[in-house]
């Protein structure tokens, strides 16, 4: 049986293993998914099957591509850095129990979207990417970590 084929997984945790290749769709619709440092790469197509993750880690792999619309409303940490993400960010807005964000080291491009529903947001770091422009951040009344440094052109 294949990691795919799991109906009742609540955790995947498989950081640190050195996996290689793109990751295949789950059957399953985990509460954690954690598959940080690994070589896995493709796009994320994958994450739209999804719609209870709370906890989500993918950093330190090879993933590209456009990041999709994220549409997971529970989730409440989301990690995308060092990986190849490229285009312009998808938009946030659904992310209302979002507390921390990481999209540091990725290609992303265009503007920074739109945070006026993210009032969970604690942490943010959109650091070393190719922004254009910035949105305000002076409506998030969380924040207690907001790193931006070579985030813009």
């Amino acid at each position: 049986q294949s990691l795919g084929d799991l109906k009742f997984l609540v955790t995947l945790k498989l950081n640190g293993n050195k996996f290689t290749g793109p990751m295949i769709t789950l059957k399953s619709d985990p509460y954690t998914i954690d598959l940080s440092d690994n070589l896995l790469d493709g796009d994320m197509e994958w994450i739209l099957s999804l719609s209870s993750v709370t906890s989500f880690n993918i950093s330190h792999n090879g993933f590209k591509g456009v990041l999709p619309e994220l549409t997971i409303r529970k989730l409440e940490s989301a990690d995308f850095s060092f990986n190849q993400f490229s285009g312009q960010l998808p938009s946030l807005s659904d992310l209302r129990q979002l507390s921390y964000l990481d999209l540091s080291h990725n290609n992303f491009s265009n503007a920074l979207p739109s945070l006026s529903n993210s009032f969970s947001l604690q942490y943010l770091d959109v650091s070393n990417n190719n922004l254009t422009e910035g949105t305000t951040l002076s409506f998030l009344p969380a924040i207690n970590y907001c790193k931006l440094d070579g985030a813009f052109e």
